[in-house]
Formats: C-alpha cells, sequence, structure tokens
C-alpha cells in the first residue's frame, strides 16, 4: 500500500506543478458541493489543485486556511496523469496552514463533526 501511494505520487507531481496550483477557494462553496466528486470536477469548478503528501489535494481558503481534499481508495490505481480524474473524493477538512491543530471535517455533510482518522483507516485498510 505504501509503495503504491508513492508510486502514485511521483506519477501526479508531473500532473500538476506547485506554481499552478492552489487557487483561492471559499469553505463555504466546499460545504455545497455535490457528494459524489472526482478530481476531473474538482479541477473543472477550481483550477489545478496542489499535491499532499499521500492521497490528498488542496487549495488555499484565505492568509491562515486551506481545504484538503481526501481521495477515496481507487479500484484500479492510476497508470498516467489523464487517469486522476476518475478519482472519487472521499472527504474535505479545513486545516489551518500556519500550525499544527486537528483537521476540521467541512464536506460531505454525512461527516461533519466527525474524527478524520477513523475515516481514513476504514478507507485504506
Amino acid at each position: 500500500m505504501k509503495i503504491t501511494i508513492i508510486t502514485l505520487l511521483f506519477v501526479i507531481s508531473g500532473f500538476v506543478s506547485a506554481n499552478d496550483c492552489g487557487a483561492i477557494i471559499s469553505i463555504e462553496s466546499v460545504k455545497k458541493l455535490d457528494s459524489q466528486l472526482t478530481l476531473e470536477a474538482l479541477t473543472k469548478k477550481y483550477g489545478a489543485w496542489c499535491q499532499g503528501h499521500g492521497p490528498v489535494s488542496w487549495y488555499k481558503s484565505n492568509t491562515e486556511k486551506e481545504v484538503w481534499f481526501y481521495w477515496q481508495k481507487p479500484e484500479i490505481e492510476a497508470e498516467n496523469e489523464k487517469d486522476f480524474g476518475h478519482y472519487k473524493l472521499l472527504v474535505a477538512t479545513q486545516v489551518n496552514a500556519n500550525t499544527e491543530s486537528p483537521q476540521e471535517i467541512i464536506w460531505p455533510s454525512k461527516f461533519v463533526g466527525k474524527a478524520l482518522q477513523p475515516i481514513l483507516e476504514s478507507e485504506y485498510k
């Protein structure tokens, strides 16, 4: 599993350049997203995302916040950058960009108020 994610990150590094990613988005707009969303739909809505560590894409929200979108575990691993568009999103969190603080789930509504770690452990067991 770790090797798969590491391989995935190398492939993605060519997908989105760090200089062209992470547009500023509204936390309120994220809270209103459809419950089923793919990376392709996310990119169409907000533009290029930044690659986080592991299965996560992120955007800036304001000077002190970021929004992180965690991906669902894919049924079939991406073989090229076009395949990433089909990856489904699992959960979005609000993160303090300048401090280490707990992530608050903001999307989808079925996970709001729940702890992130058990959700991720369940998905990536």
